[in-house]
């Protein structure tokens, strides 16, 4: 018998990251990102990175993808925008759609009646919170499984996806895994901090052929569940995809390449998932923690350099 809530849930995998910017080092020595003008893959699996090279080369500026998966608003799953604020022991400690925001605290409860401001918010001003969009695709050709998503947090990006996904969805009887499209990296004139620069902005076209189907109800239409801050333990469902130990061992060796005590991580793992055995972590929670990492080792450079 299925279990409401559970059976009729469904997650892809994700492959890796796909980035649009790199670490640089400045004449002084200190690093900084550097927007870059090609799509730059971020893949775990060393055998995997080596066939995105060979299929893709190094510097891709175009890339053919498809979505797996529908959704009937497709910015819930495909593309989920939200204000996001991260600290370095939590990961992403409140998230909001500029109108309502979830917050956790410090004592491992939440807050899901907190007025968002959006960019009104002293935190978004202070440079705390920042928009963030997540675009979750697959790659044609790329011979594994699963997803890759690719963060921006560019007002002009963001648009230009919304609006094919929107032209799309506007077309009667169709759903946007039925097409492929297009994802390139444009320039574009900006003012940038009063001065004209030309930047690099996501755009979004499809380019194969717009399959008819008859929309599915959204009760039958299989989807991934929306990303969400972490809800307390005791609300959580038993999840059934736990990590391999290749990824467990991977955490560590992770955490060791970013100058992070073993001890630190169990102590952030604690926190965020109140688990304390890496056995216990579900994919979803393996992304996080790496995600905490990377967001952990900026920080302390940021307060490093002061």
């Amino acid at each position: 018998m299925p279990i409401n809530g559970l059976t009729d849930k469904r997650r892809l995998p994700r492959i890796g990251k796909i980035k649009t910017g790199e670490k640089a080092i400045s004449k002084g020595g200190k690093e900084y990102p550097r927007a870059i003008d090609y799509f730059r893959f971020d893949i775990d699996d060393e055998k995997l990175m080596e066939v995105a090279k060979k299929l893709y080369g190094d510097q891709p500026k175009v890339l053919d993808i498809t979505f797996p998966f529908d959704d009937e608003a497709p910015f819930d799953n495909v593309f989920p925008q939200y204000y996001k604020r991260f600290r370095a022991s939590m990961g992403c400690v409140c998230k909001g759609d500029g109108i309502k925001a979830t917050e956790a605290l410090e004592d491992g409860t939440f807050n899901d009646d907190k007025v968002c401001l959006g960019q009104e918010c002293e935190e978004h001003k202070a440079k705390k919170c920042r928009q963030v969009a997540s675009l979750k695709f697959a790659v044609a050709k790329f011979p594994a499984l699963g997803i890759f998503q690719l963060d921006t947090g560019s007002y002009n990006s963001i648009v230009n996806i919304n609006s094919t996904l929107a032209l799309v969805k506007e077309l009667p009887g169709h759903k946007i895994n039925g097409v492929t499209f297009r994802l390139s990296l444009e320039p574009q004139d900006a003012k940038v901090e009063g001065k004209k620069k030309t930047i690099r902005v996501l755009h979004l076209m499809a380019v194969g052929k717009i399959e008819t189907a008859p929309a599915l109800p959204a009760a039958e239409a299989p989807a991934l569940p929306a990303a969400e801050v972490q809800e307390p333990p005791a609300k959580k469902s038993p999840e059934l995809f736990l990590i391999s130990a290749a990824q467990q061992a991977l955490i560590f060796t992770r955490a060791t390449a970013h100058n992070i005590d073993k001890d630190k991580v169990r102590e952030s793992m604690l926190k965020m998932f109140n688990k304390k055995d890496t056995a216990e972590l579900t994919l979803d929670e393996l992304d996080e923690l790496f995600t905490w990492m990377e967001d952990y080792v900026e920080i302390r450079k940021k307060e490093q350099a002061k």
